[in-house]
């Protein structure tokens, strides 16, 4: 009786430590994006954000950009010269468009559909 006992104690702990070894692991995994600190937009009811995708809206929006974050100039650290170079850095073009502490030209409706696109999952479509 008290080897089952004692071998029921040691399931016990190896399951307790496996059980917290995954939990480490997952909240270690957890990713962290910078959130920032934006002005509302007012939501105009004739932007559409439900059709949005990168090839027809978003990369024209972002054609613009080019010109200053490119591979040769990178300012700001940021390429916006094809679709992964966008997605890697939709967090800060997340940011930057949003808080409009940037120069992009684009209407609250365009800033709107670029978030839009990066919160539905930022697909090449």
């Amino acid at each position: 009786m008290k080897l089952y006992i004692n071998k029921c104690r040691q399931f016990l702990i190896r399951s307790a430590s496996m059980l917290l070894l995954v939990f480490a692991i997952v909240l270690i995994s957890c990713e962290r994006d910078e959130i920032a600190i934006v002005d509302p937009i007012l939501i105009d009811n004739d932007c559409d954000t439900l059709n949005v995708s990168y090839s027809i809206t978003v990369k024209s929006l972002l054609d613009d950009c080019i010109s200053c974050h490119n591979n040769s100039s990178m300012y700001g650290g940021v390429n916006l010269e094809d679709f992964d170079n966008i997605k890697s850095n939709k967090v800060k073009i997340s940011n930057r468009i949003l808080s409009r502490s940037h120069h992009f030209t684009g209407s609250d409706c365009e800033r709107i559909k670029i978030q839009a696109w990066i919160n539905q999952g930022s697909q090449n479509n």
